[in-house]
């Protein structure tokens, strides 16, 4: 049989043409990747040069933002200013005093009139005041809450400002209202009309007292009234304070006095009087 020899002799080329072509890649592909490093290196030092490290190119850079002024800085120490006046005496040998209560609350006006004998035997010794029990949310009369309704707001009011202007008459115009005006008027008219009677008998200007009443001047007085008894915890008349400390014995004129007396540094030689010992016949509070 005869062999092909063609077929054999024809194969050889081929396989000399990838010898070839693979000596022919061996030389240019390093000598390509040699160029493409060139010109990467080539293009880096033109970026270099057109823009310096650290520049931003022009499209990306931010807007141009104004800064915010200097803050300064206060070195002045803040104070907390005082919204509840103190009832504090200049003198620390007078005892204060504060009665909380509503003007038309029966345990009231009772711890009103086992007061008063203490009053009028202390005198300026002691500084007794009454204080308001109210919810003041506005800045009229009608924003002025009591729990026994507005006759009693308004009554409020007339008496915290005869308080301030007429100190001296203050007790013994309450011993009259609670005893004339008290008991039958209660409504604002009939309230009103009996104070200004009990006024007039006590030579106390009622237009004085009208002005202040109705106006700001006992809005803000009834309000501090409020600042106070919420720092105390009030919420009840009568509420009896002592230079501080709630009061809680016995409710008799010479049961006030002893308290009162003992909260003097040197007594006054008033506190060796006694004053009646009975207790008043009902006791509660509103």
């Amino acid at each position: 049989m005869m062999r092909n020899t063609t077929s054999a002799r024809g194969s050889t080329p081929a396989r000399e043409t990838g010898a070839q072509a693979w000596r022919t890649r061996a030389v240019v592909d390093p000598l390509f990747i040699f160029i493409a490093m060139g010109a990467v290196g080539v293009l880096f030092i033109v970026a270099s040069v057109v823009m310096p490290p650290g520049s931003v190119p022009p499209a990306s850079q931010p807007p141009s933002v104004t800064p915010y002024p200097t803050i300064p800085v206060v070195t002045t120490p803040f104070t907390t200013p005082t919204t509840i006046p103190t009832t504090t005496p200049v003198d620390p040998n007078r005892p204060y005093v504060d009665l909380y209560v509503m003007s038309y609350c029966p345990y009231g006006t009772q711890a009103e009139t086992v007061m008063k004998p203490v009053v009028d035997l202390l005198g300026s010794k002691a500084d007794i005041r009454i204080r308001f029990l109210t919810q003041v949310t506005g800045s009229t009369v009608d924003s002025v809450n009591s729990l026994h309704g507005p006759f009693e707001a308004e009554e409020d009011l007339r008496q915290a400002c005869i308080q301030k202007y007429y100190p001296a008459s203050f007790w013994t115009y309450l011993a009259r209202f609670n005893s004339q005006c008290y008991p039958t008027s209660h409504t604002s008219s009939t309230a009103s009309t009996c104070s200004h009677t009990v006024m007039s008998g006590l030579g106390i200007t009622a237009a004085t007292i009208d002005t202040c009443s109705t106006g700001p001047e006992g809005i803000g007085l009834l309000r501090a009234d409020q600042l106070s008894s919420a720092a105390k915890g009030v919420n009840a008349s009568p509420t009896l304070f002592i230079k501080g400390v709630k009061y809680t014995g016995a409710m008799s004129p010479n049961a006030y006095k002893q308290a009162i007396c003992k909260a003097f540094i040197t007594q006054p030689t008033e506190c060796t009087t006694a004053l009646s010992s009975t207790a008043t016949g009902a006791t509660g509070t509103c």
